[in-house]
């Protein structure tokens, strides 16, 4: 007996979208990290070039940083 045309579809729509996510997660894991690096280097560059004439007193640049945030 051949399974019914809507039991073959669910089940290809129940893989496909697990394979999705599995896909996607992955692919979180990987881009990521990298965007989160990307993003803390430009801050990182904006608060220096913004606070850089504060560095060599520490407290009044973390001030500097604290107020522009």
């Amino acid at each position: 007996m051949k399974p019914s045309f809507k039991v073959v579809l669910f089940i290809n729509i129940l893989i496909a979208s697990a394979i999705i996510i599995f896909v996607n997660r992955i692919a979180i894991q990987i881009f990521l990290p990298l965007q989160i690096k990307q993003e803390l280097k430009t801050e990182l560059i904006n608060y220096i070039g913004e606070c850089g004439k504060f560095l060599p007193d520490r407290e009044d640049f973390l001030s500097c940083i604290q107020a522009s945030e």
